[in-house]
């Protein structure tokens, strides 16, 4: 693991952004990854440099609005830390409309999107150019 120590140092920008890039680079032999079927193993398989420090994971098939999509968790593996401060969750939409690849790019854009504050985003795997809605959860 990297000197990095905390979750929020995780969950910035320059982080999100090599978590994003190792999404993009998962091998096309890995697209179950990127399909409304859920997977037999729900974790996506990261580069190591990135698994060390990331847990990405397929959770639950999803509709919002109309389209058909997936519920994506990611968890910062960093120790004393709370389990709601770690855990952020991604949201890709009409997945039955688009590919693997667009999806592979939709949950990149996603990823991006994060941040030490920000628990959810959401991504159409229609528009891969990445027209994103970030949610803020108040955490009481």
């Amino acid at each position: 693991m990297s000197n990095a120590s905390s979750v929020d140092e995780y969950l910035e920008a320059p982080w999100l952004a090599k978590l994003a890039n190792g999404v993009l680079e998962i091998p096309e032999s890995e697209n179950r990854f990127f399909m409304l079927a859920k997977p037999e193993d729900d974790t996506i398989l990261l580069p190591p440099h990135l698994s060390d420090i990331y847990i990405l994971k397929w959770a639950n098939p999803t509709r919002i609005g109309a389209g058909a999509g997936v519920a994506y968790s990611l968890d910062v593996k960093v120790s004393g830390e709370p389990t709601r401060a770690r855990t952020r969750h991604l949201y890709i939409t009409y997945m039955d409309e688009a590919g693997p690849s667009r999806c592979r790019v939709a949950l990149a854009s996603a990823i991006k999107q994060l941040g030490p504050i920000l628990y959810t985003a959401e991504a159409d795997a229609r528009d891969v150019s990445g027209v994103l809605v970030a949610h803020q959860l108040v955490l009481f």
